[in-house]
């Protein structure tokens, strides 16, 4: 007889495929997208709840900031003085 999978433990754990897919999610995660169903789909994608989701998100979201804020900050001619 085979042994029982991962896969198979999954299905005897979980009375439906959301509650899998919650037992995924981390409150970190739903504190940064705050859309339970976001979340639910990010995990359908392959990403886990280990907080990193909010972390990237916040990183990308100081990123685009910096790079906007760069261009409307700086008085006109100032960009070639490199300041």
């Amino acid at each position: 007889m085979e042994e029982p999978s991962h896969a198979d433990a999954a299905v005897r754990d979980f009375a439906t495929y959301e509650d899998f897919l919650d037992s995924q999610i981390s409150p970190i995660d739903l504190y940064y997208l705050e859309d339970e169903e976001l979340a639910r789909q990010l995990v359908e994608l392959g990403y886990r709840g280990t907080g990193e989701v909010g972390k990237e998100i916040n990183s990308c979201i100081v990123c685009i900031f910096n790079s906007f804020a760069d261009s409307w900050c700086l008085p006109a001619g100032d960009e070639a003085s490199g300041i």
